[in-house]
């Protein structure tokens, strides 16, 4: 079977790049000669490395496509790597990346796709559907399977050790939170939050990690302070490989519409994924591990310094939904499971 080189350039957000893979994968499981070399940012290239399809993978921040943004450069520019070679180049991304791919169209011999990254809110069609939905109407063969990604083992080990050396080795389970998002609409309000992680803090059984990533700027001292309050661990900016061994090893994830939340499931954590303004049938992450809960909230609640009576009615609700998830966690591990019956 002979090799086939395609194209991918990817510059959407995390949670944008993780409900694409799935097509990613589809496009190869369907066609296994065809790899291809990946345009996105590094640090989630780092998270699919190794994959079979992965041939080369570069920095689409970097120069090489920036003259395919102005007016007169991309017509004699050298143009990016692998583009020559491709059998096809596809280009997801808004409306703002559609007038590239027509320049790209210009200057190479491969068909060039505009997939356009994610649906308008009016058209109520899951993201990795909608973009399936593209790429089978560039004729391209698809054979989608629900995304996994397997933690590098250097990594998980990594993670291991750091785990006995602060003394959770053993019986308390590992409960993972990140109550951050890139957008700070989507973020549960912070005395919601502040209100579960003691409940899990007071859990003899648990073992309560925070992660912090880069966009969380705005809740990074709540969260310390919180933390400071009783027996949670903060997991401040770790790398993306080192966050989904993290992720993998726990029990549990808590989180809002993040990307963290949709890396999460993709390595399969049994996960409680908070939804507010977004809708989950377009932007939830899919799983058989992973629950939504519906919640509301305004603007102004989310980084208030009081509570609302529905504040503290829907921590009563999501407590409920947690501590049915964690005894379905214990269920399915239990080494009596396989006999009952």
């Amino acid at each position: 079977m002979t090799e086939a080189r395609g194209v991918i350039v990817h510059q959407g957000a995390l949670g944008d790049f993780l409900l694409a893979l799935p097509v990613i994968e589809g496009l190869h499981r369907a066609s296994p000669e065809v790899k291809f070399d990946f345009w996105s940012h590094p640090a989630h290239l780092s998270l699919i490395h190794g994959k079979p399809y992965l041939i080369s993978s570069f920095d689409s921040g970097g120069s090489e496509w920036m003259p395919f943004y102005e007016d007169t450069r991309w017509q004699n520019c050298p143009l990016p790597r692998g583009v020559v070679d491709a059998c096809y180049i596809l280009v997801f991304g808004q409306a703002s990346s559609a007038f590239v791919v027509e320049r790209v169209k210009a200057r190479v011999q491969a068909p060039v796709h505009w997939i356009k990254s994610f649906p308008d809110g009016d058209e109520g069609r899951h993201t990795t559907d909608f973009l399936e939905d593209q790429v089978k109407a560039c004729r391209l063969p698809l054979e989608m399977a629900p995304l996994k990604l397997t933690p590098d083992p250097h990594e998980l080990a990594a993670v291991r050790e750091w785990t006995r050396l602060h003394g959770a080795a053993g019986e308390r389970r590992q409960v993972v939170v990140h109550p951050g998002s890139g957008g700070l609409r989507k973020v549960w309000p912070l005395f919601r939050w502040r209100a579960l992680l003691r409940w899990l803090a007071q859990r003899q059984d648990l073992r309560v990690s925070i992660v912090l990533g880069p966009a969380d700027g705005r809740i990074r001292s709540f969260v310390h302070e919180t933390a400071a309050e009783g027996r949670i661990h903060v997991v401040d900016s770790v790398e993306l490989p080192a966050l989904a061994a993290l992720l993998s090893d726990s029990a549990l994830y808590i989180g809002n519409d993040s990307g963290v939340t949709h890396l999460a499931v993709a390595v399969g954590v049994p996960t409680v994924a908070i939804f507010g303004p977004t809708d989950p049938s377009v932007w939830g992450p899919r799983g058989r591990h992973v629950e939504i809960f519906r919640d509301s909230w305004g603007l102004e609640e989310i980084l208030a310094s009081q509570p609302t009576p529905s504040g503290y009615q829907s921590v009563s609700l999501l407590v409920s939904r947690v501590e049915a998830k964690l005894d379905a966690e214990i269920a399915a591990r239990s080494p009596d499971r396989d006999s009952e019956g």
